[in-house]
């Protein structure tokens, strides 16, 4: 850890972080790559031991229904997670705690209701009309989806008022630990793991994550004085801004995967195994990127409500250049690199490594436009991100039925890559215009020349 705070300092003045938001840049950036970096770790060993113990099938119907659990925990949030983004920072720098735990009580009551009735249906489904095992999986994941949106849903609230490593920990460290201790032990009891019990497992290890979350958003604020009441307006206000950052969401997820599901229609199921192993090495390099992404959009949002523009301005400049500082050297390693990595996976998957150059050279555009999504999302302009995204997405669509049929994955990769590339342009244009911000690095060059 001193060596962590050693470099910080050094970090903090060379790159002249004074105010503390500033300064918050360095540490939290720092925390979350570290826990991240753990928690990758831990990740990929838990997928080792499930598919050592549980067999291929077991394993293999195990992530299929784990997948289709994340994606349905996407939507049932409705955006509440990304929406506390936007109205905790303001709320905790006031230090409204009445308003505060209002949103925290109405957003966590209004999706467990929501994640219950998704428990029922299964429960039904399970019992009463099909009881094949995958639909005792589903059952067993549809606990784990109800825990998980609230563990969700908390770690967000802890990342709203800038508890950075708290708001990491129990999902990136304590969940997979804690599936990892019971998986061992259930292995050691009855030497044959079936997935609907790994899945209970789950659930048992993310509402031990959700506790440890809970506890500490109550030690990281004061209750309130007064009872605890949200006004109508209120409620109408979080649903509105948190619909449309779902649809946000939804849509970058889509546009995300979009290129991998045609190319899997249009070419090969295996041509899209090899590319989405590829893009998934190339996104490494935006590692700094989200990290810095992670810490800059609740200041963003505190900043606006107090119309700081000169305040968001130095945030997201210096931003930008903690964003360079640790992606660039990793896009370099990558692409000398990053064939090397994907050998790994094995000799066929080394086709894979051009798509991925293709994607680096455009991801230099992701990151030297630098904060352009949380400056429209954290002030007022979510619903136009709605449509800069919504546009893309057609753009995408299109790209990728001309490309791919010619070129096959590089194909697939120019479609992604000129996508990214219009949309960081576009949004920068807007911000520029709308704000009077610039939170690209030519911005910083410009000042400094």
């Amino acid at each position: 850890m001193k060596i962590i705070k050693k470099l910080n300092s050094i970090l903090i003045e060379k790159i002249g972080l004074r105010g503390q938001d500033e300064k918050l840049l360095i540490s939290g950036s720092a925390n979350i790559i570290i826990i991240k970096i753990f928690g990758l770790l831990i990740g990929f060993g838990v997928q080792i031991l499930l598919a050592r113990v549980m067999g291929v099938n077991e394993y293999g119907d195990y992530i299929y229904v784990l997948t289709w659990i994340n994606l349905v925990g996407l939507f049932s949030k409705f955006g509440f997670d990304s929406a506390s983004k936007k109205f905790l920072p303001i709320l905790y720098t006031q230090e409204n705690w009445s308003g505060l735990f209002g949103y925290v009580r109405y957003t966590s009551k209004f999706v467990f209701i929501t994640g219950l009735l998704f428990v029922l249906t299964s429960v039904l489904s399970a019992y009463f009309f099909d009881r094949n095992q995958l639909s005792l999986i589903f059952l067993a994941g549809a606990f784990v989806l109800l825990i998980n949106n609230q563990l969700g849903l908390f770690s967000s609230f802890l990342e709203a008022i800038r508890e950075f490593y708290k708001s990491l920990i129990p999902t990136n460290i304590i969940r997979p630990l804690g599936i990892v201790l019971g998986v061992v032990i259930y292995y050691i009891v009855s030497e044959s793991v079936k997935s609907e019990y790994v899945m209970y497992i789950n659930a048992v290890s993310t509402l031990f994550a959700l506790v440890i979350a809970y506890g500490w958003l109550k030690s990281s604020t004061k209750s309130p004085d007064e009872s605890i009441s949200t006004t109508i307006d209120d409620k109408k206000e979080w649903r509105n801004i948190s619909y449309s950052l779902l649809l946000v969401s939804g849509i970058h997820i889509v546009l995300n995967e979009m290129d991998t599901i045609i190319l899997g229609i249009l070419i090969s199921t295996e041509s899209a195994g090899v590319y989405k192993s590829a893009i998934k090495i190339g996104h490494l390099a935006l590692f700094g990127f989200n990290a810095v992404e992670l810490v800059i959009a609740p200041t963003i949002a505190k900043l606006y409500a107090e119309n700081d523009s000169i305040g968001i301005q130095q945030i997201v400049s210096k931003g930008v250049l903690i964003m360079m500082a640790v992606s660039f050297p990793l896009l370099i390693f990558l692409w000398f690199f990053g064939g090397s990595i994907l050998l790994l996976y094995g000799p066929e998957f080394l086709i894979g490594f051009t798509s991925m150059k293709i994607l680096l050279v455009c991801q230099v555009i992701n990151v030297i436009t630098g904060s352009v999504i949380n400056l429209m999302t954290m002030t007022k302009y979510q619903k136009e991100t709605l449509y800069v995204f919504s546009m893309s997405l057609v753009f995408n669509l299109v790209l990728n039925l001309v490309l791919i049929p010619i070129y096959g994955m590089e194909g697939a990769a120019w479609a992604t890559g000129i996508t990214t590339i219009v949309w960081n342009i576009t949004a920068l244009l807007f911000i520029r215009k709308k704000l009077k911000v610039d939170p690209s690095i030519f911005h910083y060059f410009k000042k400094t020349i």
